[in-house]
């Protein structure tokens, strides 16, 4: 009997000290002076952000319908995660900290976002797709409930209009194929992000929203929401979510001091769109566009003089590459071997040209040029140059250049210069002014440890005049036959060129 008394006291014990516990639940992983469960710390970490090609694309839809708002991207690094999935990162080069923010059920921890139905539409939400995962779990989701509120007006200031903090409303959970990592280990597969689709099914008007939730699961960690993802950005632009932690107000949530947002997809279907107004008169008749004016002043051919896709050695022949680069440890100069595995992102094909700072390393101080062939346009009108490109800029200190020298690049003259991102694909076209027999045009790029330039499909074309006269000097007939000059005379003749001198000779 007074064992059995014991047993009773230790269990009461034990289930006030969970009740003590739970609200803990969770806590931050690794330091930090924060709010129990609020956030899951990211180690502090040297290095820049990697990157794959095709960053930043929007979350996959974890149910089918009409995507009605997708509130910011969630991956970084598509293909560069564990096993090949996707990779969300950390950017602690940047000065991030935080993997992500708690909104554990258990912990009574929540977090929210907003999002705005259009003037004149409303729509009609079937589901609420929302991100989390729990440190530790397999690719087998581990979450087992999700309740949410819609407030018109921000959380604690607006009302109600749909949901509570009770029902559970998740109809389905599965993994993402994407992994909350840092980027100095992106392979990292310990965090594997799960989506929550959660069944709606109000009808909302125009105007400004507030979505609250909060995530259950079945392990000790978490669950945590991972931000709105972003590479080179410390945070979504105008970034606005909240948090609240154990019932408490909420409030703005922070990675340090940066502001962030919330990845979450609503799907479901929308009528309206504003009134149409009644035309009170017939629509005019859509005039015949004006054809374009032709390259070339009448009478004159457009030449090519420079046709290059960097498909084979490099540099071409006639090309030049040259380098003042400093503290590179892979390519300090425009090559066509795609030092940095980004794939040819410029709208082209096959091998291109590139000049990859991020290749080189940290502490590079990278100066590279490439120079086209020398060009003659001695007796050539309107020089043009077209190329396909992408350029990505991190910072002040990295600049790309076009130039063109009609002296063989003994001085320069810009034509243009990019300082900001302008990322493929894309193409530029554009003139300059040269009837030098030696012309060239250079491509500069200048950076510290920032990104790169990629070029390809380089053309230069200019405009020919028509001869004007023909010397007929050798034209001549023998024994009555009419030589291949002769013939070509006339056809000249007949074809409207002018004949200022003709002579006929003969044995």
């Amino acid at each position: 009997m007074r064992k059995t008394g014991l047993y009773v006291l230790l269990v009461v014990l034990l289930l006030a000290t969970m009740a003590i516990v739970a609200p803990f639940a969770g806590a931050n992983q690794l330091a930090g002076p924060v709010a129990p469960g609020a956030q899951d710390v990211a180690a502090a970490a040297g290095g820049k952000v990697e990157f794959v090609p095709g960053h930043n694309v929007p979350n996959a839809p974890m149910a089918p319908g009409a995507i009605l708002f997708d509130n910011g991207p969630l991956v970084t690094h598509p293909g560069g995660g564990f096993g090949g999935a996707d990779a969300s990162a950390v950017q602690t080069a940047i000065g991030q900290t935080l993997y992500g923010f708690g909104h554990q059920l258990s912990a009574n921890n929540r977090v929210a976002d907003d999002f705005t139905v259009p003037a004149g539409e409303t729509w009609t939400i079937n589901t609420v797709t929302f991100y989390a995962y729990q440190t530790g779990s397999t690719t087998t989701s581990t979450m087992n409930h999700v309740n949410l509120r819609i407030w018109s007006g921000m959380p604690d200031v607006g009302s109600i209009v749909f949901g509570d903090t009770t029902t559970n409303r998740m109809a389905s959970t599965s993994f993402t194929n994407d992994y909350r990592v840092l980027d100095t280990g992106l392979t990292v597969s310990n965090r594997p992000i799960m989506g929550q689709v959660t069944t709606v099914g109000t009808v909302l008007t125009a105007g400004t929203y507030w979505l609250d939730w909060q995530t259950g699961g079945t392990l000790a960690s978490g669950p945590w929401a991972p931000p709105v993802s972003i590479v080179g950005q410390t945070g979504k632009p105008g970034a606005n979510a909240m948090q609240s932690i154990a019932g408490a107000a909420f409030v703005a949530l922070l990675d340090t001091t940066f502001p962030q947002d919330l990845p979450f997809m609503i799907e479901g279907s929308s009528s309206g769109g504003g009134p149409t107004p009644t035309p009170t008169t017939p629509p005019p008749p859509t005039p015949t566009p004006t054809p374009l004016p032709p390259r070339c002043p009448a009478g004159f051919s457009e030449v090519t003089l420079v046709n290059e896709g960097f498909e084979g050695t490099f540099p071409p022949a006639g090309w030049v590459v040259a380098n003042s680069t400093s503290s590179c440890t892979g390519i300090p100069d425009w090559t066509n071997t795609d030092p940095g595995a980004r794939g040819n992102l410029t709208g082209g094909s096959g091998l291109f040209a590139v000049a990859d700072s991020d290749a080189c390393g940290s502490g590079v101080a990278m100066n590279a040029q490439m120079w086209s062939p020398v060009l003659n346009l001695t007796g050539y009108t309107d020089p043009r140059i077209v190329f396909k490109y992408d350029y990505n800029d991190l910072g002040s200190a990295d600049s790309g250049a076009l130039d063109f020298s009609t002296d063989g690049g003994s001085t320069w003259s810009n034509i243009t210069t990019w300082t900001t991102d302008d990322r493929g694909p894309k193409t530029y076209d554009g003139t300059f002014v040269s009837t030098s027999a030696n012309t060239v045009i250079r491509w500069h790029y200048i950076a510290g440890w920032d990104w790169w330039w990629e070029v390809d499909d380089v053309a230069v074309t200019a405009c020919q005049a028509p001869p004007t006269a023909v010397d007929l000097d050798d034209v001549s007939a023998s024994n009555g036959t009419v030589t291949w000059a002769w013939m070509l005379a006339v056809l000249m003749a007949v074809t409207g060129v002018s004949v200022w001198r003709w002579r006929r000779g003969t044995n």
